[in-house]
């Protein structure tokens, strides 16, 4: 296993582990899950789409918005550091 890979799970272990959550979850989540890196406003799950995954945040913060009636984006709340 690439030596990046490697460190990128032991980070993504680290954090879970610090959010308090169970051995036996944090390997299947690190067996089953897939990690990707996003850039600033890019989105990760559009308004209207069907979800397909849920985001643990590693490191950084997801801004989470809606639309309104008018299709006006609304804040919500910010999604930081082992927050899904």
């Amino acid at each position: 296993m690439d030596t990046s890979v490697q460190e990128q799970r032991a980070a993504v272990a680290e954090v879970l582990q610090m959010r308090g959550f169970e051995e036996p979850l944090i390997q299947e989540m690190l067996t089953v899950g897939r990690m990707k890196k996003v850039t600033a406003d890019q989105t990760v799950i559009a308004t209207g789409t069907r979800a397909e995954f849920i985001p643990l945040v590693i490191s950084g913060s997801i801004r989470v918005m809606r639309q309104d009636d008018q299709g006006n984006e609304m804040f919500l709340y910010y999604l930081e550091g082992g927050e899904t």
